[in-house]
């Protein structure tokens, strides 16, 4: 995700009260929480994913659903070392 729909996408959570930002220790340094309707929305949004995560698995099957898992993990190792 690139930064701007990043920081649109954050505003509209800061808008719906869903989450709130702090400065950090560096000025330039924003810290996302969530608030505790932020809370609420994920637990209300649970099972939905679950739905969609149990029909996603289904349609791959285990070999392929696990090398995704496996490909997802290894972008976001190299994504948070870069």
């Amino acid at each position: 995700m690139d930064s701007t729909t990043l920081t649109r996408t954050l505003a509209l959570l800061r808008k719906r009260g869903w989450v709130q930002v702090k400065t950090g220790k560096d000025r330039r340094q924003r810290l996302f929480s969530l608030t505790k309707a932020g809370e609420r929305q994920m637990r209300e949004a649970q099972p939905y994913w679950e739905l969609a995560e149990k029909r996603l698995r289904k349609a791959l099957g285990d070999v392929a659903w696990k090398k995704m898992k496996e490909t997802v993990s290894r972008m976001t190792e190299a994504a948070a070392e870069a």
